[in-house]
């Protein structure tokens, strides 16, 4: 017994527990750091946390404090669910594995380095998931340079927001109409008060279409905006796209059009981001009031349509939420063509269900075959649209001459003409 204890006072080599890193910003612990959990453990949802769950703001803490997770397997899916625990708040986990580093594990549980390997996964898995963590939450606190908010403008005549600036909208807020707004709505005065304090508008898409729904959006008196767009400014963008100056060229178009519009329509807050839709979670989506689309293409519409759909929640009867019903509105637009439809999930008909009328776009916009090209047709495109036109002279594939960078939106009237039927033309 006496040799059992001593051996237990040595440090046993098949366990451990890294030290913990410290937070840098113990006053944003609170506050700041878990924010985007706020919905996951406030919000009840029938299906996603049915009774006997009980939504409260200390259920984060009782997650922190009190709750205790053993993880067995630190491999592949070991090295996600280690992850995906740590950055969700979990702060009390322990895991088990009898491996060891091998080489071939490298190439996808991406918690192991080459310098780990013959160490054992368990332990590397807990030491990196640890350090991963505080990284995370640093990067979180440094400036996103695809996302912000400019300065808001304030409004110079404060005296008269109430009174003069949106009376136009009176009409429209204080007159019943059984076409264009029907019951449940109630025409009262405070409809507009209520529409800038607690009305919040995504719009995805800052394009021909995204200029004018940014532009219409805060002259009717919306003043909490989120935009979301990938593609940068292009010179072929500025003939319609009337947010944007040649200054402008090679920046986010969602950054210079919520800086446009903030400008111009002073008390207004526009928030941007530069990032895919697919980047943004659950809880992202659940804040608004509505979505307003204006994207150029199908896929993303889809996705965008089935995220919103998820959102919907019911109750222990199958009764729906109508707090997580958010409307979809989309547009789009293809040379002088253009269509609006309004879509309420689980209520009309969604727009997967109409996919299968839409005919295929003939045209990509320039804006993202030359910046953000996401398909393989998109680079072909590119090569046919904007490359071409810059060729001198065309020996071979690999033999040609082509104007410079500056000129590269100057045709060359001598230049070489395509021929589909010539086969270096068409490897070229």
């Amino acid at each position: 017994m006496a040799a059992a204890e001593e051996k237990k006072t040595e440090e046993d080599p098949k366990s451990g527990c890294p030290e913990k890193t410290a937070f840098k910003f113990a006053d944003k612990e609170t506050t700041e750091r878990w924010k985007n959990l706020e919905n996951i453990f406030t919000r009840a949802s029938s299906k996603l946390a049915p009774a006997p769950f009980d939504p409260e703001e200390e259920n984060l803490a009782i997650l922190q404090e009190d709750f205790r997770v053993l993880v067995v397997g630190a491999g592949g899916l070991g090295c996600e669910i280690l992850k995906n625990l740590a950055l969700s708040g979990f702060k009390d986990i322990e895991v088990i594995d009898l491996d060891i580093i091998d080489l071939s594990n490298l190439n996808r549980q991406f918690l192991f380095r080459k310098k780990d390997i013959g160490k054992p996964k368990s332990k590397c898995a807990q030491k990196l998931c640890t350090l991963l963590m505080a990284a995370a939450e640093e990067k979180k606190t440094e400036e996103d340079p695809k996302s912000g908010c400019p300065e808001v403008t304030p409004f110079k005549y404060a005296d008269k927001e109430s009174t003069e600036r949106w009376s136009n909208l009176a009409n429209l807020f204080t007159r019943a109409s059984s076409k264009l707004a029907p019951a449940p709505f109630d025409p009262e005065e405070e409809n507009l008060a209520i529409l800038q304090e607690d009305f919040r508008v995504l719009v995805v898409g800052a394009g021909g279409l995204g200029c004018e729904i940014l532009k219409n959006l805060a002259l009717s008196g919306f003043k909490d905006i989120e935009v979301i767009d990938l593609d940068i400014i292009d010179l072929s963008n500025l003939n319609r796209q009337f947010l944007f100056r040649k200054k402008d060229i090679g920046k986010p178009k969602s950054k210079c059009a919520a800086e446009f519009v903030m400008k111009r329509v002073a008390g207004c807050k526009i928030r941007w981001y530069q990032k895919p839709l697919q980047e943004f979670g659950e809880a992202f989506y659940s804040k608004f009031n509505v979505v307003i689309a204006g994207l150029d293409n199908v896929e993303a519409r889809r996705w965008l349509n089935a995220m919103l759909c998820d959102l919907v929640s019911t109750d222990d009867d199958g009764n729906m939420d109508p707090e997580s019903i958010i409307p979809f509105i989309d547009g789009g637009t293809e040379g002088f063509l253009g269509q609006c439809r309004l879509f309420v999930p689980m209520m009309s008909s969604c727009f997967e269900c109409s996919v299968g009328t839409m005919t295929p776009p003939k045209v990509f916009q320039s804006c993202t075959i030359a910046s953000i090209p996401r398909r393989p047709e998109h680079c072909i495109a590119y090569a046919h649209k904007m490359q071409w036109p810059r060729l001198r002279s065309l020996k071979t594939a690999s033999e040609y001459d082509m104007v410079s960078m500056e000129d590269k939106n100057t045709p060359d009237p001598n230049g070489v003409k395509l021929d589909k039927d010539d086969v270096e033309h068409m490897s070229w």
